[in-house]
């Protein structure tokens, strides 16, 4: 079985934007700009607009299993604010402060750029697992609205234990032993959405 792996956050679009932040490029296949709150940054976050980012640490562990053809590209800290939104209660319904303005993009848009906190936060890389085209749709669920689950058209016998899905606004799939991987290492920062293989490719 394959699933695709999803930002977790808690507090709906404001703790979205808080875990995941946002990021721009300047250019095709430039750096990602990173604009977020910090300096804490999360081992993985699916930033808002573009790109897969990690954390110098857990850089390192995806380094270890021998993941095949992953590569990491560094990021520009473009705009960071400060704000310790990781210490909050994480369980509780709603975020312990709104921003001002009441859009959750306001967190960090509305403030200028805080070098000395942006020095805090760790190196930050674009994390670039191999690309391997997968055409893939969300479900619809019944009730209104989509489910946690994907529908895949295969057009290879095989697939790798990791890989990206498409080029732009791709999917991070893995395999069982690499969702396992995922898990014990950065399992509160991310969710599995299972992934179901339709009988055959269709045009």
């Amino acid at each position: 079985m394959i699933w695709v792996v999803e930002q977790c956050y808690p507090w709906g679009d404001y703790g979205g934007i808080l875990v995941k932040g946002l990021a721009s490029r300047e250019s095709e296949g430039g750096p990602l700009l990173l604009h977020r709150a910090g300096p804490f940054l999360p081992p993985i976050s699916f930033p808002t607009l573009s790109g897969i980012v990690v954390s110098d640490e857990f850089r390192h562990e995806l380094e270890g299993p021998g993941f095949t053809g992953v590569r990491f590209v560094p990021t520009i800290k473009a705009r960071i604010i400060n704000l310790a939104w990781h210490k909050w209660d994480r369980t509780a319904a709603e975020p312990k402060r709104y921003p001002r303005g009441g859009e959750p993009e306001e967190y960090i848009m509305d403030k200028p750029h805080d070098a000395r906190v942006a020095s805090q936060m760790p190196e930050a890389w674009e994390f670039l697992p191999p690309l391997v085209p997968l055409r893939m749709e969300r479900l619809e669920d019944p009730r209104g609205g989509y489910l946690d689950k994907f529908r895949a058209y295969p057009s290879e016998p095989h697939y790798p234990g990791l890989f990206l899905s498409r080029h732009e606004y791709g999917h991070l799939v893995v395999d069982d032993d690499t969702r396992k991987w995922f898990e014990c290492r950065v399992g509160e920062w991310v969710r599995f959405c299972e992934v179901e293989f339709a009988a055959t490719e269709t045009v």
